[in-house]
């Protein structure tokens, strides 16, 4: 491998490690939530409000963080993000109420997003327009193996500990990401002569960019499907709140473990059909699998053994979107991919994060209603595809 090359490739694992925070604190909590909420005297529903205050924190923060990139550069603000990220995983492996495990949760989310912000931009940096969407397909790739194990790890630590050595390990994670950061990757801002210039796309104009808008707004509804499914992954799969959490881990790791296989994929998929009918083809693939297991809930009671490959289906199609929507969304802005990360993760974790709360707040716990509003989901995935502008992507900014 070419030394360069190699360079890269190093730098691509350091971006993984900083930008998979929001499914280590995810899916590692996730398992141990019934424990959770017993040992802190919290409702189930109160301990669901972790995860989402997590996502708000995650999605708000990014609109300061990109923009903040932009003028300063990435390595400041990438240090001050992991620093609150490893401060606030620790103090939630000693809180004890659940009002300050939730507030926690959202500092956490804050410092997570500078993360998953400055990492897609770097990714911009070095690779450049034409290689963005590569770049940043294998460096999801990279990061598609930490949602497998998570869910593993967070219910093997819950069972042997409790649910406060998970924030424990995401603090390790938090610390390992600032020393690999800080020692192997340069500032990569790019040096222009007018900086007013580089600073003229407003975050409106970048929203309204039609290959911005088509990219992330299908992954929007792709992310919403996902959060849906961790918030309710009990009543999908037939089991109860009080389900084991190791089992719990295992249930979650099959289908992440899907959603891997499809960024292995999409990079295949890419070479062949090019990203935007790559992207179409997971959106169809994953909306498939919801309306298979839609379907089959309302013909009767499936067992979780029967939803399996359905299960996969959804996840490999999801897996699919993730790898190639942030690249090609980016790959437009070259001075600004800092705001662009941030306007692309605000709408990702925001959105979705409304959306998987007006399903619960709407929605009975069963597997019907809510497989009916992940497949809803996925049709709208496919009809942003279809119906936004298909036009090349615009000269770089």
């Amino acid at each position: 491998m070419p030394r360069h090359r190699a360079r890269q490739f190093i730098t691509l694992i350091v971006l993984a490690l900083t930008a998979v925070l929001s499914p280590v604190s995810m899916d590692m909590l996730t398992p141990s939530l019934t424990g959770m909420s017993s040992n802190i005297g919290a409702s189930p529903q109160v301990a669901e409000l972790t995860l989402y205050s997590f996502l708000i924190g995650y999605g708000v923060s990014p609109s300061l963080w990109g923009t903040l990139s932009d003028r300063l550069g990435r390595r400041p603000v990438m240090f001050t993000g992991m620093v609150i990220y490893t401060a606030s995983s620790l103090a939630g492996a000693i809180v004890e109420d659940a009002g300050g495990l939730v507030a926690l949760r959202f500092v956490q989310g804050v410092g997570g997003g500078a993360g998953a912000t400055v990492a897609r931009a770097v990714v911009r940096d070095i690779y450049g327009a034409s290689g963005t969407t590569r770049g940043m397909a294998q460096m999801i790739s990279i990061m598609a193996i930490v949602p497998f194990l998570m869910p593993l790890l967070g219910g093997i630590l819950a069972s042997i500990f409790s649910w406060r050595a998970c924030f424990v390990a995401m603090a390790a994670i938090g610390a390992a990401s600032l020393c690999a950061y800080y020692f192997l990757v340069p500032e990569t801002l790019p040096v222009v002569g007018n900086r007013k210039d580089a600073q003229s796309t407003s975050v409106m104009g970048i929203l309204r960019h039609p290959v911005f808008a088509r990219y992330a707004f299908t992954n929007m509804f792709c992310i919403s499907i996902l959060v849906i499914f961790g918030a309710n992954f009990a009543f999908i799969t037939g089991s109860s709140f009080a389900f084991d959490s190791s089992r719990n881990g295992l249930v979650l790791a099959i289908f992440n473990g899907s959603i891997a296989l499809g960024t292995y994929l999409a990079g295949w998929l890419m070479s062949w059909w090019g990203p935007r009918r790559a992207v179409l083809a997971g959106a169809v693939v994953c909306t498939l699998g919801w309306l298979l297991i839609t379907s089959a809930a309302g013909a009767g009671s499936p067992t979780p053994l029967s939803l399996t490959p359905m299960l996969m289906l959804g996840g490999i199609g999801s897996g699919i979107i993730m790898a190639l929507c942030s690249g090609a969304a980016l790959t437009p802005f070259a001075h600004r991919s800092g705001t662009a990360s941030s306007v692309y993760l605000l709408l990702q974790s925001t959105g979705s994060a409304l959306v998987s709360l007006l399903v619960g707040l709407w929605l009975p716990k069963a597997l019907l209603p809510i497989a009916a509003a992940m497949t809803g989901c996925g049709c709208l995935a496919i009809m942003v595809q279809l119906l936004l502008s298909r036009s090349a992507s615009r000269p770089a900014r």
